[in-house]
């Protein structure tokens, strides 16, 4: 009985641990399955992820329509990169190094740090020697702060940076970086601040993550966004100068006349400023001081050249300061381009427009308000081109030859035509008009019958180009189909579209205009009306050279033979500057 009770006792425990093992082993399998689905899920993620994010979402034959598009903003790189390692010597890039920090100390910069002018000086005697080789590039890419390379604004997700200078359009960029951070809907979009959360906390929460640098160097998307620096420097006057501008804008305006020393000795020089300013801050709340401009712009450009004269030893000082003074400090110096590489390169004279080709290039989708420019005219019959010509022109040459040395690497580097901007070429549209080959940029005015009043409707303005002249017939190039098509015809003897004033003075002589050479039919809907059709187009008689040309910078040329239409025309002059 004894062995009998023993073997079965011996076998049950036998039992027990065979099936105990039975449920390790099942319970170990069911791990392992659980695990490996799980592993496959979290693969499945992690592919979707990857698959959903802009890069990654194209197809390759669309991938090599996309880099043939990035082409040109690759190249402006390119041309960025030669520049600095064939063209500028290392002493012109420690230039722009403060003298109170190594090159390398500016990665680790803290707010509360404030630099000691005291030794600045011995400092940069012993930079100065230090110029046997280019300082070594840092091997972060980006920065926590704004003070690298001027404002940016960073999208993890899409592992995409931009940095934008101000006067860049930078409402415009932060913008479209807020909503790729948060498109959602319901995210609160309303503040006019955008950079501070950027500056804040953003860049340095990206900076602190390991790898993330390298990241966006090597499979992200760096972006510098740079503008022609005399339209810039008029970007700059009327934000913030001019008469009728926001509130805001002219507070800052007040605030930057406060803080830089540089308006202090235009104010010495022209004691009718300060007393201008002082009033206008006395009665600022009121109408009439906001409509009021704070100086003109050629007092402006003398601001701006007292202040890169005072920096023209001490380039460093025109690195991003958060001041005033960064609207008018050259994009070089700010974006310091042969320290910190970008991929491409975006000009604002084409905002719109090539934005629209990144975007679509990286397969980022955006709704279309977000590419819309910031700024927009207000006044259809007038560029910005045309203003900025007409500001220029009462600008001393001098002052502009000045202007084109202080910018010089910021016209070469980014690939700008020198003296463009001072190409104020106009010419008087008339029926004797000989057309040279070159395309034209000229307003058009076209009536539409209000057909419940049966009368003229407001007119519409719109910018064409003249294309070329057949059988006395100008072509034009017309963006608005709608309104007569593509291309355009109007008979060289058409009745040219001016202002009222202009139409009043020529009453006497039938409205028409005639110089030795020059002849036109002149109309206002507001003197003779019955001259006018409706749903036709109409011309100003004024129109600009389309291609930028270079102006000689010397006295010998100035603007002259003065129009009833305004000055046009470019020829030799003896009078000094």
């Amino acid at each position: 009985m004894t062995g009998t009770a023993l073997t079965l006792l011996l076998g049950g425990i036998s039992f027990i641990i065979t099936t105990l093992l039975l449920k390790i082993h099942r319970l170990q399998d069911d791990l392992l399955l659980a695990k490996l689905t799980l592993s496959e899920e979290e693969s499945l993620v992690s592919k979707l992820t990857r698959i959903s994010q802009p890069a990654n979402l194209a197809s390759s034959s669309k991938r090599e329509k996309s880099k043939l598009s990035l082409l040109k903003f690759e190249r402006r790189a390119e041309h960025v990169k030669n520049y600095c390692e064939n063209v500028l010597t290392a002493k012109d890039l420690n230039e722009y190094e403060s003298p109170t920090l190594d090159y390398w100390d500016s990665w680790n910069w803290d707010e509360n740090e404030v630099d000691d002018d005291g030794f600045s000086r011995a400092r940069r005697e012993e930079n100065e020697e230090k110029t046997e080789s280019p300082p070594t590039r840092p091997s972060l890419t980006y920065h926590k702060d704004f003070h690298q390379h001027g404002p940016t604004a960073v999208a993890p997700a899409y592992n995409f940076l931009v940095s934008v200078p101000e006067k860049c359009g930078s409402e415009f960029w932060f913008a479209i970086i807020e909503y790729l951070n948060f498109p959602q809907p319901s995210w609160p979009k309303d503040s006019t601040d955008k950079k501070y959360h950027q500056r804040k906390y953003l860049l340095p929460m990206v900076s602190s993550i390991d790898g993330a640098s390298e990241s966006l160097m090597k499979k992200g998307s760096t972006v510098a966004v740079v503008r022609h620096p005399f339209l810039r420097l008029y970007s700059a006057y009327t934000g913030f100068f001019k008469g009728g501008n926001l509130y805001r804008d002219r507070e800052f305006a007040f605030w930057w006349t406060e803080q830089s020393g540089s308006f202090y000795e235009l104010f010495d020089r022209h004691p009718h400023i300060r007393e201008n300013i002082y009033d206008l801050k006395e009665t600022k709340e009121s109408f009439q001081s906001q409509a009021r401009d704070f100086f003109t712009f050629p007092e402006f450009i003398e601001f701006v050249i007292i202040e890169l004269s005072t920096t023209e030893n001490s380039k460093y000082q025109r690195t991003w300061k958060e001041s005033g003074n960064d609207h008018i400090n050259p994009i070089f110096a700010i974006l310091q381009p042969c320290k910190y590489e970008f991929q491409y390169f975006v000009k604002v004279e084409h905002l719109s427009v090539e934005s629209r080709a990144l975007f679509s290039a990286l397969d980022i989708n955006l709704p279309d308000k977000y590419l819309l420019p910031a700024h927009e005219s207000t006044n259809a019959a007038k560029s910005a081109e045309m203003k900025v010509r007409e500001a220029y022109k009462d600008v001393k040459i001098a002052d502009r030859r000045k202007l084109a040395e202080f910018y010089k690497l910021d016209l070469e580097i980014f690939d700008h035509e020198p003296d463009s901007i001072f190409d104020f070429k106009q010419v008087l549209l008339n029926q004797n008009f000989v057309f040279d080959g070159r395309p034209l940029t000229v307003t058009g005015v076209y009536f539409k019958e209000d057909p419940r009043k049966n009368e003229i409707d407001e007119p519409i303005f719109h910018q064409m180009v003249i294309d070329r002249i057949e059988n006395d017939h100008y072509i034009l190039k017309n963006s608005l189909i709608k309104y007569g098509g593509a291309e355009i015809r109007i008979d060289m003897k058409s009745p040219y579209y001016t202002n009222i004033e202009m139409v009043k003075f020529y009453e006497d002589q039938n409205f028409i205009y005639e110089t030795k050479d020059e002849k036109m039919h002149l109309v206002n809907e507001n003197i003779n009306r019955d001259a006018l059709q409706t749903n036709r187009w109409y011309l100003l008689p004024q129109a600009y050279s389309v291609s930028l040309e270079q102006l000689p910078l010397h006295p010998g040329y100035e603007f002259m033979r003065k129009t009833p239409f305004g000055k046009c025309f470019l020829i030799p002059s003896h009078e000094k500057t």
